[in-house]
């Protein structure tokens, strides 16, 4: 390319999965791909783990896990999750997110491989299947190629399954989730 770019992906390895995204969900299937013996790689376009859940965005866990019929659901969640809590305002640091404990149990895994600061931005297919995703290296440019046998998307906007063909619809215009979180110091 002109850039000076590579113009042919290198071989990043083949795994059994391949999770594109390294929020909560990624991450926890990630961990639970591995614990049952898949060979897994986790890209994640950012340097920590966690997505919202981060000390990047600062977002508290949520939700109803650990219930009938499912009492198991929300195990890994729960490894994850930190024990301290401040909503809102200035005690909202980044520490309290521990990015650290999430990092930590990932590369614990042995058959779990992490590739921080990759962006899966392409992917290829095999008829109606994705055969591999290609993702970025962030910060130098360098591309790989990741195949698998199984992808997940855990990406939180969805862009694997638009890249290999899924259908998909989006949010009427004028409309937005819940999904808001202010904090303004003067």
């Amino acid at each position: 390319s002109g850039l000076g770019l590579q113009t042919e992906p290198g071989d990043a390895g083949k795994y059994e999965l391949v999770v594109v995204g390294g929020g909560m969900a990624g991450t926890g299937a990630g961990l639970s791909g591995a614990r049952r013996g898949l060979k897994v790689a986790l890209i994640q376009d950012r340097p920590v783990l966690g997505g919202n859940n981060s000390s990047e965005v600062r977002v508290w866990l949520h939700g109803a896990r650990n219930q009938a019929p499912y009492p198991r659901v929300g195990d890994i969640v729960h490894e994850l999750e930190q024990p301290r809590r401040v909503h809102a305002g200035p005690g909202n640091t980044a520490d309290l997110y521990q990015d650290e404990k999430k990092t930590g149990l990932v590369e614990a895994e042995d058959n779990l491989a992490v590739f921080f600061n990759h962006r899966a931005n392409a992917v290829e297919m095999d008829g109606e299947a994705i055969a591999a995703t290609i993702a970025q290296d962030t910060k130098t440019g360098r591309r790989l190629r990741f195949k698998a046998r199984l992808f997940a998307d855990c990406t939180g906007d969805g862009c694997m399954g638009v890249l290999a063909g899924a259908d998909y619809d989006m949010t009427l215009h004028g409309h937005m989730g819940r999904c808001n979180l202010w904090n303004v110091i003067e």
